[in-house]
């Protein structure tokens, strides 16, 4: 075994291998090392940062024009009061004081009264949640097919012809 082996395979800088070149194994292995630690360190700090203090969410997910809503923070901040700061899609602005349904939960009911994108923040232990919510118009019936009433609409040409002769004349091929 070479001298300075023991050196070589715990990196120390000062190692010498069996060429003689000073420890390149070995420090390549301990900047490795203090490579990954720093990384490690990076991803444990962004995960901490990026950890929001609360959810919001809205239920349904994708609400209809004035259907009821329930809006919900879930937070493990503690704090007395929250409010909601909603933004309509033609940019009008609104809050609304959340009431607490429970430990960390905060709720509202809550009507749209116009279709389009909706623009939801709550400040939550000193940091903004915000969401978007496509807010839909309400399905619209489509009426059942009423032949009888073609006949009482005067500007309807065959609602015309059915009240003139009470029927249609069709024009008749060549012999």
């Amino acid at each position: 075994m070479h001298k300075n082996a023991n050196r070589i395979l715990t990196g120390h800088p000062g190692a010498l291998d069996a060429a003689g070149r000073a420890g390149i194994v070995g420090h390549v292995r301990v900047r490795l090392c203090v490579l990954g630690a720093v990384c490690v360190a990076a991803v444990a700090a962004t995960a901490a940062g990026a950890r929001s203090a609360g959810t919001l969410s809205v239920r349904p997910g994708s609400p209809i024009v004035n259907a009821r809503t329930t809006i919900e923070v879930r937070t493990s901040a503690a704090t007395r009061r929250l409010s909601l700061r909603l933004e309509s899609p033609t940019g009008v602005p609104m809050r609304i004081a959340l009431s607490r349904a429970g430990r960390g939960v905060w709720r509202t009911r809550f009507r749209f009264l116009d279709d389009g994108t909706w623009k939801l923040s709550v400040r939550v232990g000193g940091r903004l949640e915000t969401r978007q919510v496509f807010v839909k118009q309400p399905p619209a019936p489509i009426p059942p097919f009423k032949p009888w009433q073609l006949a009482t609409r005067p500007k309807s040409s065959l609602g015309a012809a059915l009240a003139a002769g009470g029927g249609i004349a069709l024009p008749l091929p060549w012999p």
